[in-house]
């Protein structure tokens, strides 16, 4: 964890997949998108890497595509979560294709 007064803070954690005692990831969809829906004002950056491939998501970049658009809003975060869904699947290699940065 490292934090910087009126910057933010980065929260970042390394798990070896194949290890025997390393605990199932959980919610990551749930997760994100409850962060982000209860605190629509904050800035995210998501990223889950494995080996070279990545996802991302960016609360600053989709602010900036929606322009007046909140992000909280139903169908927002309808997009955000079927986004994560649909890219850590990608990435977990349960579906065909490439992850783009967001």
């Amino acid at each position: 964890i490292e934090s910087v007064l009126g910057k933010g803070t980065t929260v970042a954690a390394n798990f070896v997949l194949s290890h025997i005692d390393r605990a199932p990831l959980g919610d990551l969809q749930g997760t994100i998108t409850a962060l982000i829906r209860l605190n629509p004002d904050r800035d995210f950056l998501f990223r889950h890497s494995i080996d070279q491939r990545s996802v991302t998501v960016d609360t600053r970049v989709l602010r900036n595509v929606l322009g007046e658009i909140a992000l909280n809003t139903p169908e927002v975060m309808s997009w955000i979560s079927e986004y994560i869904d649909e890219q850590e699947k990608t990435l977990s290699g349960l579906l065909p294709g490439k992850t783009e940065l967001l």
